[in-house]
Protein backbone atom coordinates (compact mmCIF):
# COMPACT_ATOMS: atom_id res chain seq x y z
CA UNK A 1 0.00 0.00 0.00
CA UNK A 2 1.61 3.37 -1.30
CA UNK A 3 1.76 6.20 1.77
CA UNK A 4 -0.74 8.68 1.44
CA UNK A 5 1.87 11.22 0.10
CA UNK A 6 2.26 8.70 -3.00
CA UNK A 7 -1.25 8.44 -4.07
CA UNK A 8 -2.15 12.47 -3.02
CA UNK A 9 0.36 13.32 -5.89
CA UNK A 10 -0.79 11.13 -8.35
CA UNK A 11 -3.06 12.71 -11.03
CA UNK A 12 -4.90 9.26 -11.49
CA UNK A 13 -6.13 6.51 -9.23
CA UNK A 14 -6.73 3.29 -9.74
CA UNK A 15 -8.57 0.84 -7.93
CA UNK A 16 -8.12 -2.90 -8.22
CA UNK A 17 -10.12 -5.41 -6.17
CA UNK A 18 -9.51 -8.89 -6.05
CA UNK A 19 -9.69 -11.92 -3.58
CA UNK A 20 -6.57 -13.59 -6.14
CA UNK A 21 -3.21 -12.78 -4.07
CA UNK A 22 -1.07 -12.96 -7.55
CA UNK A 23 -3.09 -10.03 -8.87
CA UNK A 24 -1.10 -7.66 -6.24
CA UNK A 25 2.24 -9.13 -6.87
CA UNK A 26 5.02 -6.66 -9.41
CA UNK A 27 4.28 -7.89 -12.93
CA UNK A 28 7.14 -6.30 -15.31
CA UNK A 29 6.09 -4.19 -17.95
CA UNK A 30 7.40 -4.42 -21.64
CA UNK A 31 9.12 -1.30 -22.46
CA UNK A 32 9.11 -1.25 -26.57
CA UNK A 33 11.06 1.22 -28.19
CA UNK A 34 9.48 3.94 -29.53
CA UNK A 35 11.08 3.44 -32.77
CA UNK A 36 9.63 0.31 -32.94
CA UNK A 37 6.12 1.32 -32.54
CA UNK A 38 4.19 2.03 -35.77
CA UNK A 39 3.00 6.01 -36.68
CA UNK A 40 4.88 8.97 -37.25
CA UNK A 41 6.98 11.39 -35.29
CA UNK A 42 5.22 14.77 -35.28
CA UNK A 43 4.92 17.59 -32.90
CA UNK A 44 2.71 16.90 -29.98
CA UNK A 45 -0.55 18.50 -30.50
CA UNK A 46 -1.03 20.42 -27.54
CA UNK A 47 1.66 22.85 -29.15
CA UNK A 48 1.14 25.85 -30.80
CA UNK A 49 3.80 25.94 -33.74
CA UNK A 50 5.47 28.94 -35.45
CA UNK A 51 7.85 28.48 -37.82
CA UNK A 52 10.75 30.93 -38.26
CA UNK A 53 14.09 30.61 -40.13
CA UNK A 54 15.12 27.71 -39.58
CA UNK A 55 13.56 26.55 -35.95
CA UNK A 56 9.92 25.64 -34.93
CA UNK A 57 9.04 27.67 -31.82
CA UNK A 58 6.54 25.72 -29.52
CA UNK A 59 3.75 27.19 -26.68
CA UNK A 60 2.04 24.82 -25.11
CA UNK A 61 -1.47 25.49 -26.03
CA UNK A 62 -4.51 23.41 -24.41
CA UNK A 63 -7.68 23.39 -26.38
CA UNK A 64 -9.83 24.35 -23.98
CA UNK A 65 -9.90 24.74 -19.61
CA UNK A 66 -11.92 21.67 -19.49
CA UNK A 67 -8.86 19.81 -21.20
CA UNK A 68 -6.58 21.83 -18.89
CA UNK A 69 -8.20 20.59 -15.81
CA UNK A 70 -8.43 17.17 -16.74
CA UNK A 71 -4.62 16.57 -18.38
CA UNK A 72 -2.85 19.52 -16.65
CA UNK A 73 -0.73 17.31 -14.98
CA UNK A 74 1.29 16.52 -18.28
CA UNK A 75 2.96 20.24 -16.97
CA UNK A 76 4.90 18.26 -14.78
CA UNK A 77 7.10 17.36 -17.91
CA UNK A 78 5.59 19.20 -20.92
CA UNK A 79 8.08 22.55 -21.07
CA UNK A 80 5.38 25.93 -21.66
CA UNK A 81 7.63 26.84 -24.36
CA UNK A 82 10.23 24.81 -26.86
CA UNK A 83 12.77 25.94 -29.95
CA UNK A 84 12.96 22.76 -32.57
CA UNK A 85 15.34 22.44 -35.06
CA UNK A 86 12.98 21.95 -37.89
CA UNK A 87 15.98 19.97 -40.35
CA UNK A 88 16.40 18.15 -37.08
CA UNK A 89 12.62 16.81 -37.28
CA UNK A 90 12.35 16.74 -40.76
CA UNK A 91 15.21 14.07 -40.92
CA UNK A 92 13.24 11.86 -37.79
CA UNK A 93 10.38 12.04 -39.63
CA UNK A 94 12.16 10.25 -43.05
CA UNK A 95 13.69 7.83 -40.78
CA UNK A 96 16.66 9.70 -39.46
CA UNK A 97 18.30 9.42 -36.14
CA UNK A 98 16.48 10.67 -32.72
CA UNK A 99 19.50 12.45 -31.65
CA UNK A 100 19.47 15.47 -31.39
CA UNK A 101 15.72 15.32 -30.72
CA UNK A 102 15.97 12.54 -27.72
CA UNK A 103 14.50 15.09 -24.62
CA UNK A 104 12.01 16.12 -26.79
CA UNK A 105 10.79 12.90 -27.06
CA UNK A 106 11.67 11.52 -23.81
CA UNK A 107 9.22 14.98 -22.37
CA UNK A 108 6.84 14.05 -25.19
CA UNK A 109 7.12 17.61 -27.22
CA UNK A 110 7.30 15.14 -30.12
CA UNK A 111 5.28 11.88 -29.87
CA UNK A 112 4.47 9.14 -32.55
CA UNK A 113 0.88 9.03 -34.22
CA UNK A 114 -0.67 7.14 -36.06
CA UNK A 115 -0.44 7.53 -39.64
CA UNK A 116 -3.63 10.49 -40.52
CA UNK A 117 -3.80 11.44 -36.80
CA UNK A 118 -4.10 14.94 -38.20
Amino acid sequence: MDPRETVDADPALTIIASRDRRVYAHHALDSPTLASQPGRYQINPLYNVATRDTNLYLRLQFPNSDYEDEYGACKQYLPEEAVIDRAALEALQGGGATGPLDEFIRRRVIVKLPELYY
